[in-house]
């Protein structure tokens, strides 16, 4: 089954709650994430697959789950993964950041065609010295 859409958006988001209930009523399914989920530890995990030749990762977020084969697009509300652990042991901020990574490795490796807002692109086009080039 290939047709879900990824919901990257913090938890109460008005405009991603309309994404996932327009989803769901034209018979798809949505994923919905926040990405600040990185400040805890043991809030998700992702597993990696090898099959036939075949490579694709499977994001567990308490009792869902989404394989990354699974998702038809993207929308990303939110690249917020929370705020790293300040004045703390260098366990829990190396903890916090190896999260991160994880999570966004999982979110890069979906092919950018799929994103309906890609969050680096987006970045691109608000950098001054693009913005610059193109004036």
């Amino acid at each position: 089954m290939k047709n879900v859409v990824l919901v990257i958006a913090d938890d109460f988001d008005f405009h991603a709650d309309s994404v996932v209930l327009r989803v769901e009523r034209i018979g798809g399914a949505a994923f919905r994430i926040d990405p600040r989920c990185c400040e805890a530890p043991g809030r998700f995990r992702i597993h990696s697959f090898v099959s036939n030749g075949d490579r694709f990762h499977r994001l567990e977020l308490g009792s869902r789950s989404v394989r990354s084969d699974q998702i038809s697009g993207v929308f990303c509300r939110s690249w917020d993964f929370g705020l790293e652990p300040v004045g703390e042991d260098l366990t829990k901020v190396v903890g916090y950041q190896e999260r991160v990574a994880a999570l966004k490795g999982f979110f890069l490796t979906i092919p950018e065609f799929l994103w309906m807002n890609h969050p680096y692109r987006e970045d691109i086009i608000t950098f001054k010295a693009n913005q610059a080039v193109y004036a």
